[in-house]
């Protein structure tokens, strides 16, 4: 693998995994966001709410 790439993937995937701890530690207990989600539910859409603005281009938790 090529040195720019495994610098591309190494960086996104570090960006992405800091990206989903910080939603998920404050956004643990907002009444608005995670705190109605149990369990596995808020791990996921903490994954998907630090991916998905950067891909998608929209959100699925209210940050208004």
């Amino acid at each position: 693998m090529m040195v720019y790439s495994r610098m591309m993937i190494s960086g996104t995937v570090i960006i992405n995994l800091a990206a989903l701890i910080a939603i998920y530690l404050i956004e643990y207990d907002n009444p608005n966001t995670l705190d109605p989600l149990r369990g596995s539910g808020k791990w996921l859409a903490s994954w998907f709410q630090a991916v998905t603005p950067c891909t998608a281009g929209f959100n699925t938790l209210a940050v208004g």
